[in-house]
Order: C-alpha cells, then structure tokens, then sequence
C-alpha cells in the first residue's frame, strides 16, 4: 500500500514539473524569442537607415570640397608656371643685404722714410692740435660681446630687441616681487603681532636699486633701437630708490630743486673725433656740480652723484652731448646736461 502511495505521488510530482517546463517552453518560442528578434530587426534596420543618411551627408559635403580642391591643384599648377629663380634669388638678397661697404684697397707706406722738410721752415705749433677720440661709449660689448659698431643694422636690431624683451621680463618680476613686499608691510604695519614692517624696509631699498638698474638697462636699449630705427624713445621709468644726492649748490641758494622726473635723456653715444681748443690741452681751474645721479655704464662713462663737485677736463665745445671730468683720481664722460659749470 505504501509503495503504491509513492507511485502516484511521484507521478504528480512528475507531471506539474511537465506542465511546467511545457509552459515556460511555449512562453519561450511564442514571446520572449519573437520580441528579442523584433528589437534586434529594429535596431539593424535604425542602423541602416542612420547609415544611409552619413553615405547622404558625406557625399554632399565632398562634392562641396572637390571644386576647392580643385581650384587649388589648378592655382598650384599656375604658380608653378610662373616659378623665376633669378627673381626669387634677387628678392632673397634684397632681404638680407647688410648695406656695409666693401673696405678700400689698403694705402703703402713707405716705413722708416723720414719726412722731408724744407729748410729753415720753422714749425708752426700754433696750428699743430692734437686729436683725441672720445670713447664711443654704448657701443662696444653690447649684446654677445661682439663690436657693435662693426656688426650690420640687422644684427643691432636683433640683440637690442633681445635685451629689451630680457630686461622686461627682468623688470617686471622685480615689480611684482615689490608689490609683494608693500603688500606684506601694509599688513604688518595693520597688526604689529605679524611682524615688524621695519624688517620689510630694508628689502624694499634692496628691490628698489634691483628695479632701478634693470629699468636704466632697459631705457638704454630701447634708446639704441629707437636710434636704429629712426624713432622718438620711450620716456624713461621713474626712480625707486631714494635720492642719495644733495642739493647742488648753486641751485640750493635759489630753493630750486629739478624733479626727478624732469632729469634729461643722455645724449646718444658720440662717435666722431674731438679737436680740443688748446692744443690738444685739458682746461684747467674748471669746476662743475653735478644736477642729477648718473650711472657709468658703458666704456669711458663715469658715474657721479648729485651734489658732487667734479674738475672740467674737457669742456662740451662741439656740442656733442658729453663733457670730460675729473673725479678724484678718475676721469670719464658724464652727459653735459647732467653737470653745471661753476661762475
């Protein structure tokens, strides 16, 4: 009886398991299989259709494009027609001529011939003037330590043009880092418990020399190019450093005191021989105060401070901008413009 029990139990058992996979079997085939083939034709044919509609666009624009191209193969093949090397090679030697003349055949000299002089011709000393060539100051080792005066107006025009993009930059990290350092004063000055703003003065003077050089470096450059170049230069940076220099004297009796701004341009950098008046002799007895700071810079250049009284070598007669002075145990050119001579 058990045993018969059993059996049917384990046919029913058998056949709800039947009934179910029969039904999972037909939703299979007859739903979920017919919708998965639906999505898969839609999407191949969506496919298609975006397909169709790049091959559209593609060959639209390109049939736009071959008429460019083409007029540009058939300029090509024009200018090539019209290729002249002789012409080309003229227009690269216009642009990059020098200008400098080729030097002149090299005169003989006779060495250890003595001068013939007629006899009982006296010498007239009167008319004999010594020549002494001013130092050609803002020429020489400008640059890449090459002779300026010897290279092409090309070759000055590019060194000028990379000093003054050099100092630019130079100049203005200087200018940020002092803003940087009046910023941080303002704040100690504000809360004294952040530090002493007396700490920041000595940075500042030590900012303001750096600024002042770089900026003097920069206007002498930029008043090479402009000379190069046949233009006016720019105005010169104001000083941030404080004025060492006193009062000269002969303008303290009037109260009279130029401002910095007012400081006259340096005259350009002399170049021609000077015959001096006196036999080729320096004046003597001749005083002068000096007006304004001048920063010696250049070969034959002297540097001298406002107030300081200087010795006249050589007087500025042919107004070429420059005047020889004695300074202690040196002398030097400083610009005339810069000195006032003693009454």
């Amino acid at each position: 009886m058990e045993k018969g029990q059993q059996c049917e139990n384990a046919k029913e058992a058998y056949r709800e398991q039947l009934t179910k996979t029969n039904n999972s079997q037909t939703l299979h085939y007859s739903t979920n299989f017919p919708q998965l083939n639906d999505a898969l034709q839609k999407g191949e044919e969506e496919r298609v259709a975006k397909y169709g509609v790049l091959l559209s666009q593609y060959s639209e624009v390109h049939s736009k494009v071959i008429p460019i191209i083409n007029k540009c193969l058939e300029g090509m093949k024009t200018s090539s027609q019209i290729v002249n090397g002789p012409k080309d090679s003229q227009t690269l030697i216009d642009a990059n001529k020098t200008g400098l003349s080729p030097p002149g055949d090299i005169p003989f000299e006779e060495y250890g011939k003595p001068a013939t002089q007629q006899p009982g011709t006296p010498v007239d000393k009167k008319r004999t003037k010594k020549v002494k060539t001013k130092p050609n100051k803002g020429t020489k080792n400008v640059g890449d330590g090459n002779d300026f005066q010897s290279l092409n107006p090309g070759e000055k025009t590019r060194i000028c043009k990379k000093k003054i993009e050099e100092y630019s930059a130079e100049s203005a990290t200087l200018w940020s880092e002092r803003q940087g350092l009046e910023k941080m004063m303002d704040v100690y000055s504000q809360n004294n418990a952040l530090g002493d703003p007396e700490s920041i003065k000595g940075q500042l003077e030590v900012n303001a020399k750096a600024l002042d050089k770089s900026n003097e470096e920069l206007h002498k450059y930029q008043c090479y190019l402009a000379a190069l170049q046949n233009s006016e230069p720019p105005p010169r940076q104001p000083f941030y450093s404080g004025q060492t220099g006193g009062v000269p004297p002969a303008q303290a009796a009037n109260g009279v005191a130029n401002p910095p701004g007012n400081i006259p341009e340096p005259p350009p950098p002399p170049g021609s021989a000077v015959m001096d008046q006196d036999d080729g002799e320096f004046e003597d007895d001749i005083r002068c105060y000096v007006l304004y700071d001048f920063q010696g810079s250049n070969d034959g250049e002297i540097t001298v401070s406002a107030g300081e009284e200087l010795i006249v070598l050589e007087r500025d007669i042919d107004n070429t901008g420059w005047t020889q002075v004695l300074k202690g145990d040196d002398e030097g050119y400083v610009p005339t413009a810069y000195i006032q001579l003693s009454e």
